[in-house]
């Protein structure tokens, strides 16, 4: 049984037992073990602003072309400016969002912080997992970076509900 549905058990107050786990393990079926595998994926992406990790990437693998035209910017200069767009980016789309659903805009107070500061972190880890990062230059660094990104991810996920809790 995965870690998120006995926490998720737990949270409804259900008492977990060696035979409860066991029987529920028997009678569990193809789209249960699918819903579970969707929570835990969901839990790794969640916060992942993947439109920027996208424009970043592209960005890197770009960088030598752009570079024969501005030889002063450098790859950490990419990663440092999309770290500032993520949050940016998330605004823009969040105030769009409720334009599109004819929602009043919150006050300054109101903005939803948590996932802000979140997709901001989570792009910080998972660009250091892209190759041609500018501060990661061995492959098991790189490596080291990917599982960083993954556990990051996994513990934004479960703070998440914690700090924007109502």
């Amino acid at each position: 049984m995965s870690q998120l549905l006995l926490a998720a058990e737990a949270a409804r107050g259900h008492s977990i037992n060696a035979n409860a786990t066991a029987q529920a393990a028997a009678n569990a079926t193809p789209a249960d073990a699918a819903r579970v595998t969707e929570t835990a994926i969901t839990a790794l992406t969640k916060y992942i602003p993947t439109e920027v990790v996208t424009l970043y990437i592209a960005s890197v693998s770009a960088l030598p072309a752009i570079q024969e035209e501005w030889k002063s910017l450098r790859s950490d200069h990419l990663y440092f400016g999309f770290a500032m767009l993520t949050p940016i980016l998330f605004v823009l789309i969040f105030f769009n969002q409720l334009a599109v659903d004819q929602k009043p805009y919150p006050t300054f107070r109101q903005w939803p912080w948590w996932r802000i500061f979140a997709s901001t972190i989570a792009f910080c880890v998972w660009a250091l997992a892209v190759p041609n990062n500018p501060f990661l230059e061995t492959k098991t660094a790189g490596v080291l970076a990917g599982l960083g990104a993954a556990f990051v991810s996994m513990l934004l996920s479960i703070i998440g509900p914690i700090v924007e809790r109502r």
